[in-house]
């Protein structure tokens, strides 16, 4: 994988034993930044070389009480304390998702990122959270290969870029879903719609942090 920048674990991925052997051998050295979604969650969890990347994991409700051990009916009670355990068991940042996402850092902190339209309950949105995640990830790695760029990254100040870029991920894919709401309607938001969106997302985005 000396190609990539960056790896998206999970979409479209499936649940069968060749797939997850396949997500626990890449999850196991950390060589890339990595987000792990949907079925790749079911790979966790992995003895790890604890390396240079924290995780990113995207679990929803069932998933991130699959993840802390508890039942679902539990998860919402336990929301918070859900979130901190398993980000600090698996040295990762957990995006758990919901009509209001919370990402819970390896060290305990939480942050409460933008809340999105009610549509974003769409299946396949959660997948375009995860590229949107892996894209901005791509970008900081590329930037960190090529020399002329190339930053002296202590593992405190890559932890705190990938929090801002899961923030921000979630600050995106909630605008786009403002934008296809505007545009087409709650009840007819796509996963393709919502992609289609960033652009014009992004650009609402700059002019609002122009205008501050």
């Amino acid at each position: 994988l000396d190609w990539a920048d960056a790896l998206v674990l999970g979409p479209g991925l499936g649940d069968g034993e060749a797939q997850l052997q396949f997500v626990k051998a890449l999850l196991s050295h950390r060589a890339l930044p990595t987000v792990v979604d949907a079925d790749a969650l079911r790979a966790l969890p992995v003895d790890s070389e604890r390396g240079r990347w924290p995780l990113v994991l995207t679990p929803h409700v069932g998933e991130l009480a699959r993840l802390g051990g508890v039942i679902p009916d539990l998860a919402w009670e336990r929301w918070f304390e859900l979130a901190r355990g398993v980000a600090r068991e698996h040295e990762a940042f957990v995006l758990a998702k919901s009509n209001q996402c919370m990402i819970a850092t390896p060290e305990g902190g939480l942050l409460f990122p933008a809340a999105g339209s009610p549509a974003l309950a769409t299946g396949g949105t959660g997948d375009v959270l995860a590229g949107i995640i892996g894209a901005l990830l791509a970008r900081l790695h590329s930037g960190e290969r090529n020399p002329a760029e190339r930053l002296a990254h202590t593992p405190a100040d890559l932890r705190m870029l990938i929090a801002e870029i899961a923030t921000t991920a979630v600050n995106i894919h909630a605008a786009a879903s403002d934008v296809v709401e505007a545009e087409l309607g709650e009840e007819s938001l796509s996963p393709v719609d919502l992609i289609e969106a960033i652009p014009t997302a992004l650009s609402s985005m700059a002019e609002v942090a122009r205008m501050d």
